[in-house]
C-alpha cells in the first residue's frame, strides 16, 4: 500500500512539473528574461527552440528578413545594419543572444568578427561605420587600417614616427602639441619651445632659412636629420 501510495505521489508531482513547464516555462526552466525587443517570446521557447537542439537560426529568420534587418520605411542611403546580407553565414546565433535580461550590458555581448562578411564590404569600413567627425578622421577618408585593427578599434595604433617621431621629450599626451580640439592636423610647437615669434624667424635668417609656420616641414623629431613622411626633401 505504501509503495503505491508513492508512486501515487510520484506520479502527481511529475504532473505538476510537467504542467508548470507548459504554462510557465519562463519561471520554470528559463535562464534569465529575454531581451525588450522579445519579451512577448517570453512563454513561447518553440519560437526559438527546437526540441533536443535549443535555439536554431532557422527559427530566426521566420520573423527577421535578412535582407530587411535595421531599415526602415522610406529609409534611403547606406544603413549600419545593411551588412546583414553580405554575410558569409547565416547564423543568427553567433552574435546575438538572449536570456540575460531586458538591457544586454556591454561586457555580455558576444565580440561581432569582420570574418564574417566578405569582401569588398570588409575592406570598405564607410560601408557600415560612418566616419568620426574630427577633422583628422575626415582627412584620413577610407584608410581606417592605418590605425585601427578588425579585432579591436581601441586602442587605435597611429605610426606617428611617419609624420613626427615622438621620442624622449616629445613623447607627451597628444593634447600637448594638438591645442585645436579634435583637429589633429594643427599643432603647437611653441606649447613647449616658448620663443618669441621675432626672434624665431631671426635665427632662421641668420641660416639662411625661410621660417614658415610649419615647423614640420624640417624639424621630423627631436634629433637632427631625422626624416618622415612629410619632410620636403630633394
Amino acid at each position: 500500500m505504501t509503495r503505491i501510495w508513492l508512486m501515487t505521489a510520484g506520479l502527481l508531482a511529475f504532473s505538476v512539473v510537467l504542467t508548470l513547464i507548459y504554462f510557465q516555462p519562463d519561471a520554470m526552466i528559463s535562464p534569465g528574461k529575454l531581451t525588450q525587443a522579445h519579451a512577448k517570446l517570453d512563454n513561447q521557447c518553440v519560437s526559438c527552440h527546437a526540441p533536443f537542439q535549443g535555439a536554431v537560426a532557422e527559427r530566426c529568420v521566420t520573423c527577421h528578413a535578412v535582407a530587411n534587418i535595421g531599415r526602415t520605411k522610406g529609409q534611403t542611403g547606406a544603413n549600419p545594419l545593411s551588412f546583414h546580407k553580405r554575410l558569409t553565414t547565416q547564423d543568427c546565433l553567433t552574435c546575438h543572444t538572449e536570456h540575460k535580461g531586458r538591457i544586454i550590458p556591454v561586457s555580455a555581448q558576444p565580440h561581432f568578427s569582420h570574418a564574417l562578411i566578405g569582401q569588398p564590404a570588409q575592406a570598405n569600413c564607410v560601408s557600415c561605420h560612418t566616419p568620426p567627425r574630427a577633422a583628422f578622421h575626415q582627412a584620413m577618408k577610407s584608410n581606417c587600417s592605418s590605425c585601427h585593427t578588425q579585432e579591436s578599434w581601441k586602442p587605435a595604433h597611429f605610426d606617428h614616427g611617419r609624420f613626427f617621431t615622438l621620442t624622449g621629450p616629445h613623447d607627451v599626451a597628444c593634447a600637448t602639441c594638438h591645442v585645436v580640439g579634435q583637429d589633429y592636423r594643427k599643432y603647437n610647437c611653441t606649447t613647449c619651445h616658448a620663443h618669441e615669434p621675432a626672434r624665431l624667424k631671426q635665427k632662421h635668417a641668420e641660416e639662411g632659412i625661410v621660417m614658415t609656420a610649419k615647423c614640420t616641414s624640417c624639424h621630423r623629431g627631436g634629433h637632427a636629420g631625422e626624416k618622415g613622411e612629410g619632410r620636403d626633401d630633394d
